[in-house]
């Protein structure tokens, strides 16, 4: 994994923030609108948050298992992840908040008081966080958190991450999902599941032997998915999950992972895509699509023509968020990772 660049696996995470996309965009056209574009054959779009768990847990253990069992490489591990989730999501979030306090009817009952620190550091939280999209980066910072105390234990370090997978599935029957939760569902929310199953496929990865049957089953299983979700929640609102508020989670995680792990074995088999420098470049803007796409689409549906069909309105807000996504990436992250990159070798070295 250190040595080999996988291509795979920045077209998945792209894939999977502009599944998120078009699930959110939908849902946007659908109330300034009042039409769905294309018919909500988005509706299942949301699963590009399972697939980037899987990511998450299948890249972390596969670059950080051997600092399981060597405790100082807790510094190095929870620097290397503060400087790759925060810089972005912090400049993101006082962009937002700087709207609100411009235009405070957009704020919508987030009140910029002292729980905003909370939302900036991505801590579990009740009250409405300034980015939607932040949910799911609380459940990142549990998993980086476990995964620290992990290598801070040593040798011990592996059970802690099973036996907090142990938890999550205890905890299942305790958890109001039709509610959306508590704080506590950040830690122990079925959602989680997810990074278990990206860390079991960077273990088994390379023990599949026919990662072909496994991709296929993982596609076949996420249309299948995609479909019923369609069918029976085409005309339910986006706070109702279809298939359910354990299922999915569980359904689509077990979907992601096999399809991670077909995608990882028949590339390292031999297996190539083409244009990978495009890949590279959209896989890397995957992380600004997800957090600045919202703002992008809240400002652009204000200002296109109600004449403009819903269909092409979708396309238009697409572009333009991939765009300032790529442009950001190409501009600021990029460089900002480089930078951050050769100050942790030279502290390294």
């Amino acid at each position: 994994m250190k040595h080999q660049r996988l291509i795979s696996l920045e077209a998945g995470r792209f894939v999977a923030a502009l599944a998120v996309m078009l699930y959110h965009f939908t849902d946007l056209i659908l109330k300034f609108r009042g039409e769905a574009p294309l018919d909500w054959s988005f509706r299942a779009g949301h699963a590009g948050v399972e697939y980037f768990f899987v990511l998450s847990g299948f890249i972390i253990y596969s670059v950080h298992r051997r600092d399981l069992g060597f405790p100082g490489a807790l510094s190095r591990f929870a620097l290397k992840r503060m400087l790759r989730i925060y810089p972005p999501f912090i400049l993101a979030t006082l962009a937002m908040l700087t709207v609100y306090a411009l235009v405070p009817s957009l704020a919508e009952g987030k009140a910029l008081g002292w729980e905003r620190v909370a939302d900036i550091l991505l801590l579990p939280m009740q009250s409405p966080a300034t980015l939607g999209v932040s949910w799911s980066l609380r459940h990142e910072m549990v998993f980086y958190a476990i995964f620290g105390v992990a290598i801070a234990l040593g040798a011990r370090g592996m059970r802690v991450l099973i036996a907090w997978q142990v938890m999550v599935v205890a905890a299942i029957p305790f958890f109001d999902l039709s509610e959306g939760g508590t704080p506590l569902t950040a830690v122990l929310g079925p959602f989680n599941l997810g990074f278990g199953m990206g860390m079991l496929t960077a273990w088994g990865a390379e023990r599949l032997e026919k990662p072909f049957r496994a991709l296929a089953a993982g596609v076949a299983a996420l249309l299948t998915l995609a479909c019923t979700e369609w069918w029976i929640g085409r005309d339910l609102p986006i706070s109702v999950a279809p298939l359910g508020p354990l299922v999915t989670p569980l359904c689509y995680s077990v979907a992601a992972a096999l399809i991670v792990a077909g995608l990882i074995g028949w590339e390292r088999a031999g297996g190539t895509f083409r244009h990978e420098r495009m890949w590279t470049l959209l896989g890397g803007s995957s992380y600004l699509l997800y957090l600045l796409h919202g703002m992008v689409g809240s400002v652009l549906i204000r200002i296109v023509p109600a004449s403009v069909p819903p269909a092409a309105t979708l396309c238009l807000l697409c572009v333009t968020a991939v765009l300032v996504a790529v442009l950001a990436h190409r501009l600021v992250e990029a460089p900002f990772l480089r930078w951050s990159a050769a100050r942790l070798a030279t502290h390294r070295a």
